[in-house]
């Protein structure tokens, strides 16, 4: 899968699922799924390799990227829990490792 048809596959999914679009932490969410079907070995592991890694790229603080992130997945908490049927807390990085299951 070629990187601008992930990116394409993101978006959609996103959208569905009802994230913010109008959202800073939208476009983080983006890359931070993209970035983690490449190296997904790295960002397996804790979220503040992510935060760090969508900070340095967007030329931002790691405490803009988790906040602006957090913001723009709050209304998609209660279709996440619903399309993955999934019974426990909906953390960052439950959505991330639920999205890149659903993308890669």
């Amino acid at each position: 899968m070629t990187s601008k048809n992930r990116i394409n596959n993101i978006q959609k999914l996103l959208n569905e699922l009802g994230f913010k679009i109008d959202s800073l932490g939208y476009q983080y969410w983006i890359y931070a799924i993209n970035k983690s079907c490449k190296e997904y070995w790295k960002y397996s592991y804790t979220m503040e390799i992510v935060y760090n890694d969508v900070a340095k790229f967007y030329k931002t603080t790691r405490d803009r990227v988790e906040r602006c992130m957090r913001h723009a997945s709050i209304n998609a908490k209660a279709f996440i829990r619903n399309k993955y049927n999934y019974k426990g807390s909906i953390t960052t990085k439950v959505i991330l490792q639920l999205l890149v299951r659903e993308v890669f």
